[in-house]
């Protein structure tokens, strides 16, 4: 069964399914539309998220754009948002630059994971061409070996 099936997204008569109600960036979920005041739809902020205060608001914002910086399949800093990614080291809030910290963190082990893992590859394939340049005598059947 395709994934857009699973999903719950389109049914197998190519429609899309409905959702109700309307999806709240800050607090990440899918709430009725009695949740949302006439201008918290179009700000996709529902009703409890927009009594938090502005500075919560912008604190979640930037945690969430540093979110999607991250590449999500190897948990590393792309290079080309690099340059992004920097202005979060330096951003005015100081609760951004910890989040900013912990990521950079997450991203040197990450990206020191996928180094060896590449080097682990490499040494298997040198050996690999090594075994296959030079057979031993050992590894390769002789003619006494031959079951016939």
């Amino acid at each position: 069964m395709p994934a857009r099936y699973r999903s719950g997204l389109t049914t197998a008569m190519g429609k899309r399914a409905k959702r109700r109600g309307h999806f709240c960036w800050c607090c990440g979920c899918i709430r009725p539309n009695e949740k949302f005041s006439g201008r918290g739809h179009a700000r996709h902020l529902c009703r409890d998220c927009s009594k938090l205060g502005r500075e919560e608001l912008n604190y979640r914002q930037a945690v969430r754009d540093l979110e999607r910086i991250v590449d999500p399949s190897r948990g590393v800093i792309p290079r080309r948002h690099r340059a992004a990614f920097e202005r979060f080291l330096a951003h005015a809030n100081e609760r951004v630059r910890r989040c900013a910290e912990k990521i950079a963190a997450e991203d040197a082990r990450a990206r020191e994971a996928l180094r060896q893992e590449r080097e682990a590859e490499a040494e298997a394939d040198e050996r690999r061409e090594e075994l296959q340049a030079h057979p031993s005598e050992e590894e390769s059947p002789g003619e006494d070996d031959l079951p016939f």
